[in-house]
C-alpha cells in the first residue's frame, strides 16, 4: 500500500508494504518464434557485455590474444544479431571486419603486445573497430520492437494485501523458477493497479521486455557494475493534434524521469543507460515500472486534453501546460487528478500547493539528518514517487538493518546499532558493483567500514557489511547477519553483483600520497591504473584538452578521447567500459566515484563521513568540487580526496615542485623550494605542510628518490619548524 503524503504519519508510522506472490503455471508450450528471438537478444548482450568487458581490462596493455578473443564473441554477436533484427548484410560486415583482424595475427604470439597500429581497430568508438561493433550492435538489436505474436503465458505475479490482489501480471518466464527476481519484481512495479491482458511480458533472468500496442520497453537489472539499462520504444499513435500531444506528454515524462529521449520519424526511444546515469538496483526497478506507467497515463490522459489545452493559442502553449503534467507525473508517479471530472480546476489546484510541498521537503531533509540518513535531494519534484525514493526508502532500509528502533511513538536512532564484518571474503570476486553501493559506517583501525542494501522483497531485505583497508583500498572483510559468505556470494551473484574476477592487466600505483584521510576521502573503484595524481578539476572538455587537469565528468563519449588523453587524471561517477577504453589506452590514471552527486550550476558534490569519538559515522557533510579546486585521484586504492581549501594551493605548488623533481632530481633546488615556502608558514600550518611534504617524499622513494635526498629534504623540514 502506498503511504500517504504525511510527514507527520511517516515520522511515527512506515506502513508494511503489500506483497507480491509468484505462481507458476506448468510448463505451458512456449512460443517457439518469441522465445526464439528473446533468447538470441538475450545472447547479444551478454556477449557484447563480455567483449566490452574483456577491452577494458586489455587497454592499459593490450596483447594479440586479447584482440582474438574479442573477434572470436563479435562474430556470436553477430550471429545473434542477425537473429534478432534478420539484418543479413549488417552479420556478414561485422563477422568479416572480425575475421580479417584474426587473419592479420595468424602468426603472431598470442602473449605479443598489441601494435599500436591496430588500437583504432580494435578499442575505437568513433570508427570501425571491434568495440564499435559490439556497441552499434547492442543499441540496434534493442531498437527492434521484436516480433508480433500472441504469447502464452507460464507464470503469474500478482500484488496482494490482506488477501485482496492489487494488481497482477501474466508473463512467459523463459526459466521458470520460483523466486522474485529483481525483473519480477521489475514487471511488479510497470502492472499498476489494474490487470492488462493486452500486454505481453518475457522474464529471462534478471532482464525482461513488456510490451503492447506500438510500445516496447525493454529492461536489463543486473549489468555488472554498468548501473543496468532501460530502454523504452514508442511508436506515435496517430496523427490528430491531440494524440501528438498525449505523444509529447508521455516523451516528456520520460524526460523528467531521467531517461535520454529522442524522436525520429515518429518513433520515440527513451534509454536510461549505466553508461550515463548510474543506478541503484531498487531504483532500475522503480524506475521501469515509472517508464511503463508514463506510457499508460499517456493514453488515459487523451479524453482530457481538449478541456485542458482549450484556450491555448500555440505549440508553445501547449507545451507549457504538457510540461507542468509531465513534472506533476515525476513527481507523484502518476496523475492523481486524472479521474476528476474538472481536471484543468484540480491541475491548477496541485499547483497551488507548491509552497506547502516545499515546506515538507525540509521537514523531511531535517528528518533525514538528524537520523544521519542524508537529506532529501533539492532538485527533484517533490511529490509521493519522489517521497517513497528518498524519504520512505531509506527509513525502512534503516529500519530493516536495526539502526532505527521505534518506542511505540516515534522511530528514533538505535543506539546499539553498530556496523559488523565477520567474514574474510573468498578472493577472485570483483566487488565493483557492492563498492557502488557501499555507504560508510564506522572506522576501525586501518580499515573503514561500509552498509550496503537491496530490497528482495516488499518487506525482505538483504543487508551487508564489508571493509576496505585505508592503505590498499582492497576488501578485507564482508558479512551478512544470518549467512555465511556462501550463501552471501550466492545471493549476490542472483541480483547480478557479483561476478567471478578478470585479473586486471596492469595494477600500477606508486604508492600513497600522504597519510589516509577517510574525513576527506570518498571511497570508488579503480577504472585505470597509474600513479597517485594531484592537480586542479575542470569540467570543460576544451580546457581538459590543454592539459594539466583532472577531468571530471559523469562519463565518457565519443568526443571526450582527446580531453582525456591529455588530462593528468579522470574522474567519472558512472564509470563504464568506454571510460575504462579511452583511460587505459592513454595510460591516464581514472577512479570511478560512484556517491558523486550532480548539480546543476555546482558540479560534483559529495557526501564525506562524520565520525565520532568511537569511530562510527554520525553524520555527512557535503564538499562540492567547483571549477579549478584541487582533488588527488589514487587509483591503486579506488580513491578520491578533496584536500582542504586553504591548502589547495600550498599544495599545488608542492606538486609542481616535485614534479620538477622527478624529471631532474635536483635535491639543491628542492631543498632550497621548501625552505623558502615554509618560511612564509607559521605554527600549524607549517608543521602540517611539512609533515605532508615528507610524506609525498617518501612515497616517492618506492620510484627513484634516494634515502639522501629523503633525509635532506627532512632535516629541512625540521629546521625550518
Amino acid at each position: 500500500m502506498r503511504l500517504a503524503l504525511t510527514g507527520l504519519l511517516l515520522l511515527t508510522s512506515i506502513a508494511a508494504r503489500s506483497a507480491p506472490e509468484l505462481v507458476l503455471r506448468g510448463n505451458t508450450t512456449p512460443e517457439l518464434k518469441l522465445s526464439g528471438w528473446f533468447g538470441s537478444l538475450d545472447a547479444l548482450l551478454s556477449k557484447a557485455d563480455e567483449g566490452q568487458a574483456l577491452l577494458a581490462g586489455a587497454a592499459p596493455r593490450p596483447t594479440v590474444e586479447d584482440a582474438r578473443a574479442a573477434a572470436v564473441l563479435l562474430q556470436s554477436v553477430a550471429k545473434n544479431y542477425e537473429a534478432v533484427t534478420g539484418d543479413l548484410a549488417a552479420k556478414k560486415e561485422a563477422v568479416e571486419f572480425a575475421a580479417s583482424l584474426q587473419a592479420d595475427f595468424k602468426d603472431v604470439s598470442a602473449t605479443e603486445p598489441l601494435q599500436r597500429s591496430y588500437h583504432d581497430r580494435v578499442f575505437a568508438l568513433d570508427k570501425p573497430s571491434l568495440n564499435r561493433w559490439f556497441e552499434l550492435m547492442r543499441q540496434q538489436a534493442l531498437s527492434v520492437p521484436g516480433p508480433k505474436v500472441t504469447r502464452p503465458a507460464n507464470a503469474l505475479v500478482s500484488l496482494e494485501d490482506d488477501s485482496q490482489v492489487l494488481s497482477e501480471a501474466a508473463f512467459f518466464s523463459m526459466t521458470p523458477a520460483n523466486t522474485l527476481s529483481p525483473a519480477i519484481r521489475a514487471l511488479v512495479a510497470s502492472a499498476g493497479e489494474t490487470v492488462d491482458s493486452a500486454v505481453s511480458s518475457v522474464v529471462d533472468g534478471n532482464r525482461l521486455w513488456v510490451s503492447k500496442q506500438g510500445a516496447t520497453l525493454y529492461g536489463d537489472m543486473a549489468s555488472l557494475g554498468q548501473g543496468g539499462l532501460i530502454r523504452l520504444r514508442m511508436q506515435s499513435p496517430g496523427g490528430s493534434a491531440y494524440e501528438q500531444s498525449q505523444f509529447y506528454f508521455t516523451t516528456r515524462a520520460l524526460y523528467e524521469l531521467g531517461f535520454a529521449v529522442a524522436v525520429d520519424n515518429g518513433v520515440l526511444t527513451a534509454t536510461h543507460s549505466g553508461e550515463r546515469a548510474r543506478l541503484d538496483l531498487d531504483s532500475r526497478v522503480e524506475i521501469f515500472g515509472a517508464a511503463w506507467k508514463a506510457v499508460s497515463t499517456g493514453q488515459a490522459l487523451l479524453p482530457k486534453l481538449k478541456g485542458f489545452l482549450a484556450g491555448t493559442i500555440n505549440e508553445e502553449e501547449n507545451a507549457k501546460r504538457l510540461d507542468v503534467l509531465a513534472r506533476i507525473f515525476a513527481a507523484e508517479g502518476r496523475l492523481p487528478m486524472i479521474s476528476f471530472d474538472k481536471f484543468s480546476a484540480a491541475v491548477a489546484l496541485y499547483n497551488k500547493r507548491d509552497e506547502e510541498r516545499e515546506k515538507l521537503r525540509a521537514q523531511f531533509s531535517k528528518t533525514l539528518e538528524q537520523l544521519g540518513l542524508g537529506s532529501f535531494p533539492p532538485d527533484v519534484p517533490f511529490g509521493q514517487r519522489t517521497i517513497d525514493l528518498h524519504y520512505n526508502a531509506p527509513l525502512r532500509g534503516a529500519i530493516a538493518r536495526g539502526e532505527l528502533v521505534s518506542d511505540g511513538k516515534a522511530y528514533r536512532k538505535n543506539t546499539a546499532y553498530r556496523a559488523r564484518v565477520t567474514a574474510r571474503p573468498a578472493p577472485g570476486y570483483d566487488w565493483t558493483a557492492v563498492y557502488a553501493a557501499g555507504i560508510p559506517a564506522a572506522q576501525e583501525g586501518s580499515k573503514l567500514l561500509f552498509r550496503a542494501q537491496w530490497r528482495l522483497d516488499a518487506n525482505e531485505w538483504l543487508v551487508v557489511y564489508f571493509s576496505r583497508g585505508l592503505h590498499t583500498g582492497e576488501i578485507t572483510g564482508i558479512s551478512s547477519p544470518g549467512l555465511d559468505f556462501a550463501a552471501l556470494s550466492k545471493k549476490l551473484t542472483a541480483l547480478g553483483l557479483l561476478s567471478k574476477k578478470t585479473a586486471p592487466r596492469v595494477r600500477e600505483s606508486f604508492g600513497r600520497r600522504g597519510t589516509p584521510d577517510p574525513t576527506r576521502e570518498a571511497f570508488g573503484a579503480s577504472l585505470a591504473p597509474g600513479s597517485s595524481v594531484l592537480a586542479r578539476v575542470t569540467y570543460d572538455r576544451s580546457k581538459a584538452e590543454l592539459g594539466g587537469r583532472i577531468f571530471v565528468t559523469p562519463y565518457v563519449g565519443i568526443g571526450d578521447r582527446k580531453a582525456v588523453s591529455r588530462s593528468r587524471g579522470l574522474l567519472t561517477t558512472v564509470g563504464g567500459v568506454q571510460a575504462a577504453i579511452v583511460a587505459g589506452l592513454a595510460g591516464v590514471p581514472a577512479v570511478d566515484l560512484p556517491s558523486g552527486v550532480w548539480g546543476e550550476s555546482l558540479g560534483l558534490s559529495i557526501d564525506l563521513p562524520v565520525f565520532d569519538r568511537s569511530g562510527a559515522v554520525v553524520s555527512f557533510k557535503r564538499v562540492v568540487v567547483r571549477e579549478g579546486e584541487a582533488v588527488r585521484l589514487d587509483p591503486g586504492r579506488g580513491v578520491v580526496s578533496f584536500p582542504d581549501p586553504k591548502a589547495q594551493s600550498w599544495l599545488i605548488a608542492m606538486q609542481e615542485a616535485l614534479t620538477a623533481y622527478d624529471r631532474g632530481a635536483d635535491i639543491n633546488a628542492l631543498g632550497l623550494w621548501v625552505r623558502g615556502r615554509l618560511d612564509l608558514l607559521q605554527g600549524s600550518r607549517r608543521t602540517e605542510m611539512g609533515r605532508m611534504l615528507v610524506a609525498e617524499m617518501e612515497s616517492r622513494s618506492k620510484t627513484g628518490v634516494s634515502p639522501e635526498h629523503l633525509e635532506r629534504i627532512k632535516r629541512v623540514v625540521k629546521s625550518a619548524q
